[in-house]
């Protein structure tokens, strides 16, 4: 490939991207996942599309060193096959969270799955994994302790499935954690299953949405479930938040979090049409500022504390994702498969009932193929006209279709107000990992 000679071609074609963080600026080689410290002035340069010689003469030396050099889209062969489950254990929850995409305020169905259905459900996973030795499941809902015997006897099934095969299952479970007592969380831990636990901070934030059917706040129950598991397990959970137009300023809830000692710590924006709680364009400077001052707060925390982990600031830059995970996102409907509670199968838990979305059930198999090109297509970066020259793709994957679908109608068009926040994100990142960079190479010099 020739090598790029200007900035601008570089800037057309997503390769470079220049941003400011808490006053320092920095320019990101999208190619090689490296970044070089410059003034705010080379910032303003670059996003102003002003670029003079000089700027342009150094950025050809780092091209000449081999950044800023690759192809813009890799070639990509697709033969993914599917890997993963999201068992739908029951639609039913004891919660009524007004923003969840499942049924929110409403009553579900209350059918559990059955624990045949579940073996099946491993034995057909197997069946369309290939080669592929390792293999996940995850137990989803609802609320899946509501089927707490189907959830036991699945993951000891799956033990004589190794044994037969030679395959390997990794098992996580999603919770609101209010169900969960401490013989469950003994059986999930001896049995090395992941948990992601729901929370979404100070007490007034969470019991704004985290609500049972009767309107009541679940705080106190909930983190009277999380603590012990933050305490005794170390690794091997982390607390997934949800932040609103309501709690912007989450930074308070990730300290009061980390106050109560939870130290693996998630936080997502909602995704909502409801201008009350969702995010419009308007809302997209006060949560760049909010994340300047979590990079800011979790920096002096992590010096202090190397155990705390901030999931969406752990980005791996020197040892990067696979080609494969470079151009696609989560493999919804192709290495992804939703079970509903019937066994019916869904690209993912956020299209579970959707019948528009339906590609088959556990026992006919995948009967709808074209429902399943069209989310390899969907899921891969090249389908997508505003990834293509998007600074930011391979290390978001180009987002979440079914967020894409709910807020516009598209599996493939972006929803712009979460790629603006993912973006904010990223460049959060970017920002973290130089500093903790810097912070190891101090020490190091210390010496």
């Amino acid at each position: 490939m020739d090598l790029v000679n200007n900035i601008e071609e570089l800037d057309k074609n997503g390769l470079i991207h220049a941003f400011k963080w808490n006053d320092s600026g920095y320019i990101f080689d999208a190619t090689s996942n490296s970044i070089f410290e410059c003034s705010k002035q080379d910032v303003k340069k670059i996003q102003s599309n002003e670029f003079d010689e000089e700027l342009n003469n150094e950025i050809k030396k780092l091209v000449q060193q081999g950044y800023f050099a690759k192809e813009k889209n890799l070639p990509f062969d697709d033969s993914r096959v599917c890997k993963s489950l999201c068992l739908m254990i029951t639609r039913d929850c004891n919660f009524r969270c007004p923003y969840c995409f499942e049924k929110g305020s409403k009553a579900p169905s209350k059918k559990i799955m059955t624990k045949k259905m579940g073996e099946d459900a491993l034995q057909f996973l197997v069946r369309t994994s290939g080669s592929r030795k390792y293999l996940e499941c995850d137990f989803f809902g609802g609320e899946p302790l509501l089927g707490w015997d189907v959830v036991k006897h699945i993951i000891e099934y799956s033990k004589t499935i190794e044994e037969k095969t030679g395959k390997k299952f990794r098992f996580s479970l999603t919770s609101n954690a209010s169900l969960l007592t401490k013989e469950m969380t003994d059986y999930l831990h001896d049995h090395t299953v992941s948990l992601i636990l729901s929370e979404d901070g100070l007490p007034e934030n969470h019991n704004r949405f985290r609500i049972l059917a009767d309107g009541s706040g679940t705080y106190e129950t909930v983190m009277n479930a999380i603590k012990p598991v933050s305490k005794e397990w170390g690794e091997g959970y982390y607390l997934r938040g949800t932040y609103t137009k309501k709690n912007i300023n989450f930074l308070e809830d990730l300290k009061h979090l980390y106050s109560e000692g939870i130290k693996k710590i998630s936080f997502e924006p909602v995704v909502s049409d409801n201008t009350k709680i969702g995010f419009t364009k308007q809302d997209i400077p006060m949560i760049k500022k909010e994340y300047q001052n979590v990079t800011k707060w979790y920096l002096d925390t992590y010096k202090e504390d190397k155990e705390f982990s901030f999931y969406h600031f752990e980005v791996n830059l020197e040892f990067g994702a696979c080609k494969e995970k470079l151009m696609t996102s989560c493999g919804a409907g192709v290495e992804y498969l939703s079970v509903s509670p019937d066994g019916d199968l869904y690209p993912c838990h956020q299209f579970d009932g959707n019948s528009e979305f339906k590609i088959g059930s556990i026992k006919d198999g995948i009967t709808n193929l074209a429902i399943v090109e069209k989310f390899r297509s969907a899921t891969n970066l090249n389908s997508k006209k505003e990834c293509k020259t998007c600074w930011a793709r391979y290390l978001c994957g180009g987002g979440c279709s079914a967020n894409n679908n709910r807020m516009n109608g598209s599996l493939t068009a972006s929803w712009e107000i979460g790629c603006e926040i993912q973006k904010t994100r990223i460049e959060a990142a970017l920002y973290v990992q130089v500093k903790k960079k810097e912070l190891l190479l101090k020490k190091d010099s210390s010496r």
